[in-house]
């Protein structure tokens, strides 16, 4: 299982390192691109983290958690970028905010996961589904887990640099 993981974890940060040097910013359809490549990751690692015990193989689990999240960010600050680059219709722009919306409320679901579990610990039971999680308040310094503060922090800015982009 942890070398199925593993591969699996590295063939999707080569999705993510070749959306990177996808395509010329001059091009109009490198963005469209982009999110495919890391739609690829989400679709490579999604079924997989919700299969997997988070009690079990908590790094594997925390580090897929985190991919798919950012993954599902990178997509919507994509889109948002395409949308603030182009004017469309109405109709159209509203699908567009509506899709942008979805992919900020994904990405934060599963940062959100990846927070509660590195608040917890190991040891306790908890949904697989990022949309049943909820946290009841952030910690303290002293209930956080001192190895795991600079992924938190960084945790906590992804959301809020993706909650500002909301509309």
């Amino acid at each position: 299982v942890s070398d199925h993981i593993q591969i699996q974890l590295r063939v999707s940060q080569a999705w993510r390192f070749l959306a990177e040097f996808v395509g010329s910013q001059t091009s109009d359809d490198w963005r469209s691109r982009r999110c495919k490549m890391h739609k690829r990751r989400i679709d490579l690692l999604e079924p997989i983290v919700k299969e997997l015990n988070p009690n079990v193989y908590t790094d594997f689990w925390r580090q897929m958690v985190f991919e798919v999240a950012e993954a599902y960010g990178e997509m919507a600050l994509l889109k948002a970028d395409t949308l603030e680059s182009t004017r469309e219709s109405t109709a159209a722009t509203g699908k567009k905010i509506s899709k942008i919306n979805d992919l900020i409320a994904k990405a934060s679901a599963w940062y959100e996961s990846f927070l509660i579990q590195t608040e917890k610990g190991t040891g306790e039971s908890q949904s697989q589904d990022p949309q049943q999680q909820k946290r009841s308040q952030v910690p303290t310094v002293e209930q956080m887990s001192h190895d795991f503060d600079n992924d938190w922090i960084s945790c906590e800015l992804r959301m809020a640099r993706l909650l500002s982009r909301t509309r």
